[in-house]
């Protein structure tokens, strides 16, 4: 299992989330990335250099998803996390993470957002933190 952002992923969420959420880093020499376990070794954005990339754990990605998002001021505005695990054909185990509520009209559960189902809940993660990024609900 996935244990941290790739390389490409840490780039993109480098240019969007505070460098101090990053609780490891991948650092190069001659051109081969390597990972290292060290937190907030990189301080400010510029101290990113072709060198060094801020990458995150799967626990530092959970601390930037918000519990509940609210997109106004009544209560069936405020939408809650749900991390879902399913388990598939084959021994495969999907993962998916959705913003909702059961607020509505029907009281059925029913999703703002969600990432859709992937094998490894970083890149569900990953997935979530652009789309609210891009939705300005971050």
């Amino acid at each position: 299992m996935k244990s941290y952002t790739d390389l490409e992923q840490s780039r993109k969420l480098a240019k969007i989330l505070p460098i101090n959420s990053a609780d490891m880093y991948y650092y190069t020499v001659n051109g081969d990335w390597e990972w290292y376990e060290t937190p907030n070794v990189i301080e400010r954005r510029d101290d990113l250099e072709e060198h060094a990339m801020p990458a995150w754990s799967l626990a530092a990605l959970l601390e930037v998803l918000p519990s509940e998002i609210s997109k106004g001021e009544k209560f069936v505005d405020d939408y809650q996390i749900d991390i879902r695990k399913y388990d598939g054909e084959s021994n495969t185990t999907w993962y998916q993470i959705a913003y909702g509520n059961d607020r509505g009209l029907s009281g059925e559960w029913h999703d703002m957002i969600n990432t859709g189902e992937k094998e490894n809940i970083i890149d569900c993660c990953f997935q979530m933190i652009l789309k609210l990024k891009e939705k300005n609900l971050l």
